[in-house]
């Protein structure tokens, strides 16, 4: 029993030393300082200075992801390096060249901010718009040409005549001699038809045209000088008075210029009504026929066969319309024809 007792205290006091002894054995641990690295964990600094700084964030996150993220972003970084290498080493080809898109012209019509305008039939028809219908809405032909109103027919003056103007009394023009004799005479056509002129008299010109005018006064000049020159220059024209009677939208009678024409009259009493014919009008002169006029010829064509210029006393007589025709649907110039 003595001896049982004497091993219970001997065995928990060895056990103490030995526990002492291994404790006062190990080093004691010292912290680690350093300036320049923070290392995490510690082992990884080995042979470095010792510090007791935390270590970056993007160390620490490395170390405490596991082993699976690690290869995940390693493979990824491998597959983007390899990539880029790729597009590196690949040869470099040729630009291709930009597509250039073609915009076609929009049609007049068709244009924004543009005016409209309307197709003609020639253009809708090559443009494959055809007709459906046929519009059976047509107008006289040509009448249209008169359609302005003219109230009065204003006389012309100081404008030059050709050769084949007809003189008559009311005309005025001025004789000039240069060369030995220097001389200029105003001369005015009077109600018989002659002029006065200083030596010379008078004489009779009515009638004459104005180039039979310029021989005639030649040929008495010369009888009273020589070695000299002449010209004739018109001054003011006479006006006439004709007469417009059937058809016409204001028949009566006309004071216009004697430069004036068949057709120019015409335009002055506003051409022949609806009921009037436009291609048989006659001219009578001193009681007879003297010309017919066509204006189809001078609408379609622009001849003025049988425009004559007018004297005083012609008669413009516009008689009934003839026999007419409609053209109607795909026609150049769908109208009424006489």
């Amino acid at each position: 029993m003595s001896i049982l007792k004497k091993h219970f205290y001997i065995f928990p006091a060895i056990f103490i030393l030995s526990l002492c002894s291994a404790l006062l054995a190990q080093e004691p641990v010292k912290p680690r300082v350093s300036t320049d690295t923070a290392c995490f964990p510690p082992d990884a600094c080995a042979g470095s200075k010792e510090v007791l700084e935390s270590p970056p964030d993007t160390q620490k996150q490395k170390y405490l992801e596991g082993p699976g993220e690690a290869e995940k972003k390693k493979v990824i970084d491998q597959t983007r390096e390899a990539k880029e290498g790729e597009k590196k080493e690949a040869p470099d080809k040729e630009p291709e060249p930009e597509s250039k898109e073609v915009f076609e012209e929009a049609p007049l019509h068709k244009q924004e901010g543009a005016e409209r305008v309307d197709l003609s039939a020639v253009e809708k028809i090559l443009s494959g718009q055809f007709p459906t219908n046929v519009s059976r809405d047509l107008n006289q032909f040509g009448y249209n040409f008169f359609d302005k109103d003219v109230t009065t027919f204003v006389p012309l003056t100081n404008i030059p005549v050709g050769p084949d103007y007809m003189v008559g009394p009311g005309d005025s023009f001025t004789i000039h001699l240069w060369g030995r004799t220097e001389a200029s005479y105003d001369a005015t056509v009077n109600r018989d038809g002659s002029i006065v002129l200083p030596q010379l008299g008078s004489l009779p010109v009515s009638g004459l045209t104005f180039a039979e005018l310029k021989e005639f006064l030649l040929e008495k000049f010369n009888e009273y000088y020589s070695k000299f020159q002449m010209s004739v220059t018109m001054e003011r024209l006479r006006t006439i008075n004709i007469f417009i009677v059937g058809e016409a939208r204001r028949p009566g009678t006309y004071e216009v210029n004697s430069l004036s024409t068949v057709i120019t009259a015409l335009y002055a009493a506003g051409g022949p009504n609806k009921n009037g014919s436009l291609r048989n009008i006659e001219v009578f002169r001193q009681g007879d026929l003297f010309t017919t006029l066509d204006l189809y010829e001078f609408f379609i064509k622009g001849v003025k066969t049988g425009d004559i210029r007018l004297q005083n006393g012609d008669t413009i007589f516009i008689p009934v319309l003839g026999p007419v025709v409609g053209v109607s649907g795909n026609a150049r110039r769908p109208a009424i024809y006489e």
